[in-house]
């Protein structure tokens, strides 16, 4: 980061055009706005390469740079009482602090919706049809027939279902762990071995799928939530 700014600033400077491509490219790759780009921990520096992006016009590191920002503690600010901190390179305004709180606010309802209960509301495809199967089958079969005498997915027993949740998602501390990273925590459930839970493959899919398309829509809202302009990008 040091050596790319110092790149950037120079080549600014001088109008050395080739030099500001290069170093915006490089820049624009190391802190991508792409969602995949997106690693377990936070990346450092990120207030001082959000002040950067800010001061050169590149809303893509600008956006990352705010995510960082976002599931660090404090937005990565240091907590003092001197005024003169305004004046620090890596300070955010009251304005950024206020949208910010909004953008935490925002994610940490929508952790919350998706991974503070066990989804047991959700209809697992294998299990509605074996429901079926079994209620068509139980005149022949019995009342206690397995219907198409295949093993029921997890998600039909609603226990089972609180208790595997609870243990891989609560007691494990993702829950908690992630209530300010929303984006990874959706990824951490993405990776959960659900399947070697006992849910079948299309419960699995299902919900792996929805989790997906949640951690997108949050990756665009941020753009509202953060009033950025990620459009822009060249």
């Amino acid at each position: 980061m040091p050596v790319l700014a110092g790149v950037l600033r120079a080549a600014h400077a001088l109008s050395f055009d080739a030099q500001r491509k290069w170093a915006e490219r490089m820049l624009g790759r190391t802190w991508s706005a792409t969602l995949d780009a997106l690693m377990a921990n936070p990346m450092p520096h990120a207030a001082e390469a959000l002040a950067f992006a800010r001061s050169y016009g590149l809303p893509g590191v600008q956006k990352r740079a705010s995510y960082e920002l976002l599931r660090v503690p404090t937005f990565g600010q240091t907590v003092i009482a001197e005024a003169s901190a305004s004046a620090d390179a890596g300070a955010l305004s009251r304005a950024d602090l206020l949208r910010f709180l909004h953008a935490r606010e925002q994610l940490g309802l929508a952790w919350a919706e998706v991974a503070g209960k066990a989804p047991t509301d959700f209809a697992c495809p294998r299990s509605t049809q074996t429901q079926m199967q079994v209620q068509s089958e139980r005149g022949s079969a019995g009342a206690g027939g397995a219907g198409a005498g295949g093993v029921s997915c997890a998600a039909a027993n609603v226990d089972r279902v609180h208790a595997r949740w609870a243990e891989l998602v609560h007691s494990s501390g993702l829950y908690v762990q992630r209530m300010v990273d929303p984006l990874m925590g959706l990824r951490d459930l993405v990776g959960i071995p659900w399947k070697d839970e006992g849910f079948c493959k299309k419960c699995v899919s299902a919900r792996r799928n929805a989790w997906e398309e949640l951690r997108r829509k949050l990756w665009e809202d941020l753009d509202a939530w953060l009033e950025l302009n990620v459009e822009k990008v060249d």
